[in-house]
């Protein structure tokens, strides 16, 4: 099957963004809105893409991306990733999960840049 993994380090979030902190601190609803929010977004994705095709999708949170899609990925399988596109600064201070990734992978990876959108 394909799994489909969306990872978001929340702290690493709260560390760029002092409100976002703040806000989520004072408000555990605003965590599960934004997991029920990327939960639907994955589910729509998975369906348009892969029809015909049995589909997992996992929503993980508080974790290093690159770490967590480095221990899902299955040795005999193939992990493909967007590239984020992040530059300067933002790149330095945090990495690219990318090349992480390509470099603690089991299997093969694959990066392929989403379609931009008109």
């Amino acid at each position: 099957p394909v799994v489909l993994v969306h990872v978001w380090d929340r702290a690493a979030l709260e560390l760029h963004d002092p409100l976002l902190r703040a806000v989520a601190a004072e408000n555990a609803s605003l965590v599960e809105s934004i997991e029920a929010g990327l939960r639907d977004q994955l589910t729509a994705f998975a369906e348009e893409l892969f029809q015909g095709i049995e589909v997992e999708t996992k929503i993980l949170h508080d974790r290093s991306p690159a770490r967590a899609v480095t221990e899902l990925a299955h040795p005999d399988g193939v992990a493909v990733i967007p590239p984020r596109g992040r530059t300067g600064l933002t790149r330095f201070l945090t990495g690219s999960v990318a090349e992480k990734v390509v470099r603690l992978a089991r299997c093969p990876v694959l990066v392929v840049p989403l379609p931009r959108e008109p």
